[in-house]
């Protein structure tokens, strides 16, 4: 259902992540958790965030020149993906996760988001120079924006419409593709304005 008031959309209802979607490895407390974020703006990223932008991103004349908001990715689909160094299985998922998205109807118009977990942050830079980090990543070292999201032990992910919307959560790679391609599918509206999520919503 949505509200219109003059051209105005607010988006705000629950929609289900479809089963054949999911990724069967994740806990379903977590789940719960990030499901509660669907149909609304994704919480607010703190503005002291530390940042990891690889260096062809930060030389894209196009890429914003301070550390980013979701704002800057109006118009794309966006994947946030969680992760951490130390664990093996997020490893193999930030791997996975590009592949998927290559895969994808039109890549170009996907943006991914890393979010490094309090874990493994110390040995972070050691990972990173031998496997220097593709995608911007966000260090959330105090854990305020993975709770904030429901991102706890398992890796897991968001994607986000081309309006701002979080619409599906806890994919398989599978699933991945058929989702970001669904939302691939419809054009941005710049006209929709997306509920603000309040992090005390998820419950931990």
């Amino acid at each position: 259902m949505f509200m219109i008031t003059v051209s105005i959309v607010t988006v705000g209802l629950f929609t289900q992540t479809p089963k054949a979607w999911q990724d069967t490895q994740l806990d379903n407390t977590d789940r719960q958790a990030m499901e509660q974020l669907v149909s609304y703006a994704p919480p607010h990223i703190p503005t002291d965030a530390t940042w990891i932008i690889p260096e062809n991103e930060s030389k894209d004349s196009s890429k914003p020149t301070t550390n980013p908001t979701w704002a800057d990715f109006l118009g794309n689909v966006v994947v946030v993906q969680s992760w951490s160094n130390t664990d093996a299985r997020s490893r193999q998922i930030i791997g996975a996760t590009n592949k998927a998205i290559a895969r994808t109807t039109t890549p170009e118009d996907v943006v991914l988001i890393q979010i490094h977990t309090p874990k493994g942050i110390p040995s972070l830079n050691k990972y990173q120079s031998k496997y220097p980090i593709q995608a911007p990543t966000i260090i959330d070292s105090t854990g305020e924006l993975c709770n904030a999201f429901g991102f706890y032990t398992d890796p897991t992910n968001v994607v986000i419409d081309r309006n701002g919307a979080v619409q599906y959560v806890g994919l398989g790679m599978k699933g991945l593709i058929d989702a970001v391609d669904s939302l691939l599918a419809t054009p941005y509206n710049h006209k929709v304005k997306v509920e603000q999520f309040t992090p005390s919503e998820v419950q931990a």
